[in-house]
């Protein structure tokens, strides 16, 4: 069992568990968004904690509803006496008595696996109506939406970050195109994560380094060739990608670093499947931008039959979600063969 520590002024969770191993995939995605989780065995070493640390800096708590010990440690909280109760009842009832005055407002993450989903919410509605800020999630079925929850409260943490360094990716070697790149790590990873912490950072994001990041995107997803073309002379392609092998496909993606109310229109959309039609080898065009495309022009009848399958069109939240997936395997976006 972790041992609690205090770590004044960082992103902490709580995790109250007596299994730690049956919310492993949760603990990792919380420590990707850059929280400290803290896994408690118990209500009584939980209510500890709180009363012994009330100025520590917890962002969430994330309660696995099978509490171990709830009963027998009631007397020693001051809770009366449940009756027939359910277990998750009491459970419920501890956390919202624990959790009010200071930590009313601090998000709270009930996980279950026991296939009760909608009557265990009914529970958590009746005993915490009055709070707004508390989801309850299945452990097995739901990861994406526990992490797309603790994503938003990352979001909240305005972490400053440094944007004077140095390359995202390195050139390895010159070819045709431009240039074959790698990852430059720990750079390209922690301005990831800055990003999925706080997208308002979009700005601060030069149009080259844009261009690296996506060009990042495509070695998270295995990609085996990634080039990044020159800044000028780059016939309409800021990133080619190649995957060889069974199911080999190349990808051409142009890259538009534009300020939210500066849409992509039509007219830009076409130049690029010019490109995809003059570069035969090539499977699909990306046209990524910070911003969005214009209202209609998916419905433009010169862009309309390439889509999807020929053309991705990645507007600021797609690449948000993109960016969010560039550490994993960009599952829904790029294909793993």
């Amino acid at each position: 069992m972790v041992t609690p520590q205090v770590d004044q002024g960082s992103g902490v969770v709580v995790v109250l568990d007596d299994r730690p191993f049956t919310v492993q995939d949760h603990l990792s995605i919380l420590q990707h968004y850059g929280f400290t989780p803290r896994v408690f065995s118990g209500p009584l070493s939980f209510a500890n904690y709180l009363h012994d640390n009330e100025n520590a800096d917890i962002r969430a708590f994330v309660v696995d509803l099978h509490i171990p010990g709830a009963r027998k440690g009631l007397s020693a909280l001051g809770f009366p006496n449940q009756g027939n109760d359910s277990e998750f009842d009491v459970g419920i009832a501890i956390v919202d008595s624990l959790l009010s005055g200071k930590f009313a407002s601090t998000p709270v993450i009930f996980l279950t696996a026991m296939g009760m989903h909608d009557e265990i919410s009914d529970k958590i509605a009746d005993a915490m109506g009055h709070r707004s800020n508390v989801r309850h999630f299945d452990k097995a079925t739901a990861p994406h939406e526990f992490e797309s929850v603790v994503r938003s409260i990352s979001i909240q943490e305005k972490r400053p970050l440094d944007f004077a360094f140095g390359a995202i990716v390195q050139a390895e070697r010159k070819v045709r195109d431009g240039d074959l790149i790698r990852i430059v790590e720990p750079i390209y990873s922690e301005l990831v994560r800055a990003l999925n912490r706080d997208p308002s950072l979009f700005r601060n994001i030069t149009p080259r380094q844009w261009e690296e990041l996506i060009a990042g995107t495509y070695l998270r997803a295995g990609f085996d060739d990634v080039i990044l073309t020159p800044r000028s002379g780059d016939l309409g392609r800021d990133v080619v990608a190649i995957k060889h092998g069974f199911g080999s496909v190349k990808f051409i993606e142009q890259v538009k670093a534009y300020s939210e109310h500066h849409l992509v229109t039509a007219d830009e959309v076409r130049a690029l499947l010019g490109v995809l039609g003059a570069e035969l080898d090539a499977s699909k065009a990306v046209f990524t931008t910070t911003s969005d495309f214009a209202p209609t022009l998916h419905l433009d009848r010169f862009i309309m039959p390439y889509l999807p399958h020929r053309l991705e069109l990645v507007n600021r939240q797609r690449l948000v979600e993109r960016l969010a997936w560039s550490e994993q395997s960009l599952d829904g976006f790029l294909p793993t063969h």
